[in-house]
């Protein structure tokens, strides 16, 4: 597909659906970045409010920003893959129509890949705020950027903890994402991030750089599959969150030794997170990754410290 931007450095894709109270202040957040080299597509998930009007007036006074509007509801899975294949920059990051970028945010995760040709995303600690924008919590994942040398442990790592938000928000070198599938699942998004990690590790930035915008689910327009599929006729299938992995495994595994040993790991791992815990194996995980970051963050604390 041709790209739909001017090629530069990093695009910036936008997903939007109905965000006509939040898209304003997201794309000013992106005019706002010290780093300017950087071209916006907005991906118009056919919306009904006001979203339309908002979206154009930034197209019309910044050329670095373009509109598209699709004019049926393709589903958030759809429109995610569509941001990414309207693309070419060697760079690339997904923002949310309702979300807000600090102004550091594409200096400092350029910089970070800049550095290291192998890193495959650079991403940050993230805030969540409501939907007044009022600051809730900050947070940052346990294991998902664990920077394992061997491809397998990174994949293993990431499907048996669970990935989690910080990666998708952050930027990725688009020459490992090729090889990287879309599964129309309620985890889609998971399933992408333990593909994207066996291609490459990640970096996460010890500073809150992306604000997320949290939702209650009872106060939303659409329910998850509404978002997922755009149409309204489906049901969270937890079997579908371990088809669209084991599939994924499937493509992505060489079939060897690791692949007759890896399996059943995934598998359990799998039903762990999505079906019944069989072993409570999640959990276990979970609790020791805490206790593996908690001792990595007090050394780190106390070498800081100790220089003069």
């Amino acid at each position: 597909m041709e790209s739909l931007v001017d090629d530069r450095t990093i695009v910036l894709g936008v997903p939007a659906y109905n965000e006509e109270r939040h898209i304003g202040e997201c794309l000013k957040s992106i005019q706002a970045q010290t780093f300017a080299n950087f071209s916006v597509l907005i991906s118009d998930n056919a919306s009904s409010d006001g979203t339309s009007s908002i979206c154009q007036r930034f197209a019309e006074t910044d050329r670095r920003f373009v509109y598209f509007r699709h004019p049926l509801n393709i589903g958030a899975v759809a429109n995610f893959r569509f941001l990414l294949d309207s693309t070419i920059s060697p760079f690339f990051a997904w923002v949310g129509g309702h979300d807000i970028l600090k102004p550091q945010y594409v200096e400092t995760h350029l910089g970070i890949l800049g550095k290291n040709s192998e890193l495959g995303t650079s991403y940050s600690y993230f805030e969540f705020v409501d939907e007044f924008g009022n600051f809730l919590r900050s947070e940052h994942d346990v294991g998902t950027a664990a920077p394992y040398k061997f491809a397998i442990a990174r994949y293993l790592w990431s499907v048996a903890l669970g990935a989690d938000l910080g990666p998708m928000h952050g930027v990725f070198r688009r020459s490992f994402v090729p090889a990287c599938n879309f599964h129309t699942c309620v985890a889609w998004d998971h399933v992408f991030q333990s593909n994207f990690l066996y291609n490459a590790p990640y970096k996460q930035f010890p500073v809150p750089l992306y604000k997320l915008r949290h939702f209650e689910e009872s106060k939303r327009a659409q329910n998850v599959m509404q978002r997922v599929l755009g149409r309204d006729d489906g049901t969270v299938n937890v079997r579908e969150n371990i088809s669209a992995f084991l599939n994924d495994f499937e493509q992505i595994m060489p079939v060897n030794s690791w692949h007759r040993y890896t399996k059943p790991i995934v598998w359990l791992a799998l039903h762990d997170r999505f079906g019944s815990p069989p072993f409570r194996l999640t959990k276990l995980l979970r609790s020791l990754a805490k206790r593996v970051h908690d001792i990595k963050r007090l050394c780190a604390g106390s070498q800081s410290s100790s220089q003069p």
